[in-house]
């Protein structure tokens, strides 16, 4: 059908606007690339792959390395911990609440999802929370063949929520901060944004800000709401030394899904919801919705922090974790 003059102008705007947006985000990825990039060099040196932490170990499973650091207690465990990061993290999220949890007396294990953080680029099981339940469990069994109490932030928190639906037996516990266990993919299991028209735009874009570090320092002043120290900038953008990284990312970003069995209402374990009250990119909200279908969890909100209260808050985050597991019932922390 031909459209008519005054139609034709009404259509004109929309499409400028369009031509503007994709114009603009070219021009600000062609301006960052003349901004210095981050001496991959330097951070390699201060992390090599081969031993990024002095506590790093690797295991290769199920066809993937999986990097990974545990803090053993001195004692018999109280239980038995698994923290998993969030999206782009790695178990450098956990630096502060990993030795309190075993100075309380409790066996934890943090590892770098595949393929994020020192783990290989290869992410196989790992390409969702879903198909990565039944990984999970049986790495975890290979270390403690009983329960665990399992903590996972923002994307990890879907991974965690995932295995203790899968296998409600295995969990004591579970701990979500700031947990992105709402979020969902497109019908094909994708992610739409790396997928869909301007794919190859957002493409550029993450590449752009992962390699540079004024751009990544941006990315975690929002999710700080604060400045980001040196120390972090340098431990986020670490894993991204290793060649061939974030085309990595990218591709398990895009990769097909398997289909999600989250039914929130089903968790009847113990659950600790722990979130920064500033939060932006999992707000608040999502937390009050999680209480709603899980009305026994326990909901500590810390009114300073935004999306990463374990990094930026660590003493309330810590004490508030501390309280939770002590207040799981007598003799019922471990099976």
């Amino acid at each position: 059908m031909m459209k008519t003059p005054a139609a034709a102008d009404n259509h004109r705007p929309k499409v400028r606007n369009l031509t503007i947006i994709v114009l603009l985000t070219g021009l600000a990825i062609l301006i960052g690339s003349c901004a210095s990039r981050l001496d991959y060099r330097q951070v390699a040196i201060l992390h090599p792959a081969e031993q990024p932490w002095p506590d790093s170990s690797f295991a290769y499973f199920e066809g993937v390395t999986i990097h990974y650091r545990q803090a053993i207690p001195a004692g018999e465990p109280k239980g038995y911990v698994l923290l998993l990061h969030g999206l782009a993290g790695s178990s450098w999220s956990w630096q502060t609440l990993m030795p309190a949890l075993q100075a309380a007396g409790y066996q934890v294990l943090a590892l770098d999802i595949p393929p994020f953080g020192f783990s290989s680029n290869d992410f196989g099981a790992f390409k969702d929370a879903g198909t990565a339940a039944a990984v999970l469990k049986e790495l975890l069994t290979s270390i403690h063949d009983g329960q665990w109490i399992l903590g996972g932030h923002s994307m990890g928190g879907r991974y965690v929520a995932e295995l203790s639906l899968r296998y409600p037996d295995f969990a004591r516990a579970l701990l979500l901060f700031d947990g992105a266990v709402l979020a969902q993919r497109d019908d094909n299991g994708n992610s739409s944004a790396l997928n869909g028209f301007f794919g190859p735009l957002v493409r550029a874009y993450v590449r752009d800000t992962l390699s540079r570090p004024r751009r990544l320092a941006s990315v975690l002043k929002s999710a700080y709401d604060q400045k980001p120290s040196e120390e972090a900038v340098l431990a986020y953008a670490a894993p991204f030394s290793q060649p061939g990284k974030i085309d990595a990312l990218l591709q398990w970003a895009a990769a097909p899904g398997a289909a999600s069995v989250l039914e929130l209402t089903e968790l009847k374990l113990p659950v600790l919801l722990l979130w920064g009250r500033k939060d932006t990119w999992v707000p608040l909200e999502s937390a009050y919705t999680i209480k709603e279908s899980v009305p026994q969890a326990s909901l500590v909100i810390i009114d300073d922090a935004a999306h990463n209260p374990m990094e930026t808050h660590p003493d309330q985050t810590i004490a508030a974790v501390l309280a939770f597991l002590e207040g799981l019932a007598p003799g019922a922390q471990e099976r």
